[in-house]
C-alpha cells in the first residue's frame, strides 16, 4: 500500500505546511531514542515532554517527515520533508487507523483483552497465524494504548501485511471503547475478568463492563470468543448478543475443550484438545503453565472465529515458545533454576505461577521471590494476603518479599507463623540473599507487577 503526504494530511484532517506533497509515508513514530531513517515523527505534546523539543534529534535520525500541533516550533530550515499540521495529534491518529481499517476490509482484524493473558494469547494467535502462511500486523510489547495501537497499525507500511492481531490494555472506562471503535475488529476475544485495575474500576463488575466495550464495537459480520469457565461468560453473552465461539479448560461445553491434563517429566503440560466437537487430539505446549495453557486455548478458539484449519491451529499452539519475562524458566550457571514471570502480576496470575513453583518441589528447595501487585485499590491487603494464605497451602519452603506492597504477604505468613520467611526492601538487597544463601537445585519463582522490575533479581549474580 502507498501513500503520499498530500494524501495523509487529508487523512489526518491537518494541512501540508511545506515539503513534497508526493513524499512516500511511512510509519510513524513519537520516540526519537528509537526512530529508523525513514519514519515520520509525530511530535506530541504530553505534560512533562513536548515532543517538538525534539524535531532535530529525529531529523539528524533521518525522519522523512513530520506531524506536529505547532508549526511554530519547527526549524525554518525545513524545506525537503513533508512537514503536516494538526491540531490533536491523538485525533490525528485515530483518523490514520481507521482509513488503514476501511483500506483493508477484506483482511482479517483480531482484538484481544482480558484481565490476564492476553499477550500469550496475541502471542499464540501470531503462531497459528504464520503456520496457515499469513502475516499478520501484531502489537508488539506494550503498543496496546490510544497511542500504541494506532502507532502499531502505521507498520503496515513496512511490510505486504495480510491479517492484524491487535493487544487492547485498559485503566478506565472508555479506554476499550476507544480503541474498538477506531478499528472495528472483526473477531474480539476477552480472556477472562480478574482482580486487575481495581483501583480505578472499583469492582469485578465494572471490570467487565469495561472489557465488553469491545463487544460493542465488533464488525457487524463478525464473532465475539468468550470464555465458558469465566463467572462474566453469561454477562458477555447477553451484553450485546454478537455471534459467539467459545471455549473452556473446566469441562464446560464449549466450541474449544480441553482436558485431561497432566505434566511430563519436563514439566510441559500434556492435555486433549477438541475443536468444535471433533475428536480430541493429544496434545503439549511448552509451558507448565495452566494460564498460559488458557491463554493458548483462548487463541485456538479466536482461531476457529478466523476459519483457520484445525491442523495450522494445533501446529501454531504446540509450537509457540513464549514471551519474554512471562514464565521463561532457565537454569543459572550456579545450577539455581529460575521461574521468570515478572511482566505482570494480579491475584490470578500470582496463584497460576505458584502452582508451577509447586511442581518442582520433588527436585530441590522451593523458594518464591514475590513482588507486589499494584492497582488493586482499597482490598490491596486483601487479595495480597489471599496469594500468601496460597504459598502457605503449597508448602513453598522459603518465601522472600519485596517492596512496600510485597510487606502483605511477610505480614499475612508471620501472623500465620510460617517459617523460612524473609522481607527485603530492595532488589539489590535479595540478590545479596541468594549469593549468601542459594544452592544447585533449587527453583526460584520470581513474580510481582511490572512496576518493580523484578527482572533485575532474575538478572542477579548468585
Amino acid at each position: 500500500m502507498r501513500l503520499r503526504a498530500k494524501t495523509l494530511s487529508k487523512i489526518l484532517d491537518g494541512t501540508l505546511i511545506k515539503g513534497n506533497p508526493d513524499a512516500d509515508v511511512a510509519t510513524f513514530s513519537i520516540d526519537t531514542r528509537s526512530i529508523d531513517p525513514g519514519q515520520w515523527f509525530l511530535a506530541f505534546k504530553g505534560k512533562n515532554v513536548d515532543g517538538h523539543d525534539f524535531i532535530p534529534d529525529a531529523l539528524k535520525k533521518g525522519a522523512a517527515g513530520l506531524i506536529v500541533s505547532d508549526p511554530t516550533l519547527v526549524p525554518h530550515e525545513i524545506d525537503d520533508i513533508p512537514v503536516i499540521s494538526v491540531e490533536n495529534p491523538l485525533v490525528a491518529l485515530k483518523n490514520f487507523a481507521s482509513y488503514i481499517r476501511l483500506s483493508t476490509a477484506l483482511f482479517p482484524w483480531y482484538a484481544i483483552t482480558g484481565s490476564v493473558g492476553k499477550t500469550t494469547a496475541k502471542g499464540v494467535l501470531e503462531q497459528i497465524l504464520r503456520c496457515e502462511g499469513s502475516t499478520p500486523l501484531v502489537t508488539p510489547g506494550n503498543y496496546n494504548t490510544d497511542i500504541g495501537v494506532p502507532l502499531t497499525i502505521s507498520r503496515f507500511f513496512d511490510n505486504h501485511y495480510d491479517s492484524f492481531v491487535l493487544e487492547f490494555a485498559m485503566r478506565a472506562k472508555g479506554e476499550i471503547e476507544y480503541l474498538a471503535e477506531m478499528t472495528q475488529p472483526h473477531i474480539g476475544l476477552i480472556t477472562n475478568v480478574a482482580p486487575s485495575h481495581l483501583e480505578s474500576l472499583g469492582s469485578l463488575e465494572e471490570i467487565a463492563e469495561t472489557k465488553a466495550e469491545l463487544l460493542k464495537h465488533i464488525d457487524e459480520r463478525g464473532t465475539a470468543v468468550l470464555n465458558r469457565d469465566d463467572p462474566f461468560y453469561d454477562f458477555f453473552k447477553n451484553k450485546y448478543r454478537r455471534h459467539a465461539v467459545t471455549f473452556s479448560i473446566n469441562g464446560n461445553r464449549a466450541d474449544v475443550l480441553a482436558s485431561d491434563w497432566e505434566w511430563d517429566d519436563d514439566k510441559n503440560i500434556i492435555f486433549n484438545l477438541a475443536i468444535q466437537g471433533s475428536k480430541p487430539e493429544r496434545i503439549k505446549l511448552k509451558t507448565p503453565s495452566m494460564g498460559m495453557a488458557q491463554s493458548a486455548i483462548a487463541a485456538a478458539a479466536a482461531a476457529v472465529a478466523g476459519k483457520i484449519s484445525d491442523d495450522h491451529i494445533l501446529e501454531g499452539i504446540t509450537s509457540y515458545t513464549g514471551e519474554e519475562l512471562r514464565m521463561s524458566i532457565f537454569t543459572k550457571d550456579s545450577g539455581v533454576k529460575v521461574i521468570l514471570d515478572c511482566y505482570n502480576a494480579n491475584p490470578k496470575s500470582m496463584v497460576d505461577s505458584l502452582k508451577v513453583l509447586s511442581l518442582y518441589k520433588k527436585e530441590g528447595r522451593t523458594i518464591a521471590v514475590l513482588g507486589g501487585m499494584l492497582e488493586l485499590g482499597e482490598d490491596s491487603e486483601k487479595y495480597h494476603q489471599q496469594v500468601a494464605g496460597t504459598a502457605a497451602f503449597l508448602d513453598i519452603d522459603i518465601i522472600i518479599s519485596v517492596g512496600v506492597e510485597g510487606q502483605f504477604f511477610y505480614e499475612h505468613l508471620k501472623k500465620e507463623k510460617i517459617k523460612n520467611i524473609h522481607h527485603f526492601k530492595a532488589n539489590k538487597e535479595v540478590n545479596e540473599w541468594f549469593k549468601e544463601n542459594a544452592i544447585s537445585g533449587d527453583t526460584v519463582l520470581i513474580k510481582g507487577s511490572r512496576g518493580f522490575k523484578l527482572e533485575e533479581v532474575g538478572e542477579g549474580d548468585w
